[in-house]
């Protein structure tokens, strides 16, 4: 069992070429079989477009390391059609709210463990700490989790999870490729960040400001889904 917390960052080494290949930066769940299907990747720290690399590519995942066999595994969004439509059955669940059957919001969720393996979500633990079996996760969706579960017990505020500073970016990190395929685009749904932080709303046309944030936010897979 792997925590989803504990991945993200880890480079991943392709056994072909003997070398680093890209960096895992987030993890992405089918919202009907509940499983992690697809992990966001960036190549290096100046090529901020997405792409992604399925589980079931994935040779091994170490504590230090992401073993593929080639580079070949690396699929980018903007040119692979299956991968994109695969990703959009498919949800970050970190940062999202977890409502109970009985309408309560009991948390957010900080993290999650997977079954590395099969991709299986076992349970979600949430930023008061409270943990969640699978067989309660109701309902999965873009935005939030039913559960069946009841309200953590209140008497003291919750340790907030910690988080990562986001890596900086300005205009000279980007490549030009990656702003002109984005700027200007029109989002067709609301992008939320993970840590709730940062949104771009529908019907927001992409200027160059808003792509750099949304890339220090992680938010470069689902603002090109909503293009």
């Amino acid at each position: 069992m792997k925590l989803a917390g504990t991945i993200k960052k880890l480079p991943i080494f392709g056994i072909n070429e003997g070398t680093h290949l890209a960096v895992i930066t987030n993890l992405y769940v089918n919202r009907k079989s509940r499983k992690v299907e697809y992990l966001s990747v960036l190549n290096n720290a100046g090529d901020i477009f997405p792409g992604v690399i399925s589980l079931a590519d994935i040779k091994s995942i170490g504590k230090d390391f992401v073993i593929v066999q080639s580079e070949n595994s690396i699929k980018r969004l903007y040119t692979n059609s299956d991968a994109f439509s695969a990703l959009d059955e498919c949800t970050s669940p970190n940062g999202l709210s977890v409502i109970s059957l009985s309408g309560d919001s009991i948390g957010t969720i900080s993290d999650f463990l997977f079954d590395e393996s099969s991709g299986a979500v076992e349970k979600i633990i949430l930023d008061n700490k409270q943990e969640i079996a699978k067989d309660s996760i109701i309902t999965l969706s873009q935005q939030f989790i039913v559960v069946n579960a009841e309200k953590a017990p209140s008497g003291g505020s919750p340790d907030e999870p910690e988080e990562d500073e986001p890596e900086q970016n300005d205009a000279s990190s980007l490549d030009e490729s990656t702003l002109a395929y984005l700027k200007d685009k029109i989002v067709s749904s609301d992008v939320l960040s993970d840590d709730g932080a940062f949104i771009i709303r529908q019907g927001t046309v992409l200027s160059e400001s808003i792509i750099i944030k949304a890339a220090e936010h992680d938010m470069l897979v689902q603002l090109t889904m909503a293009v």
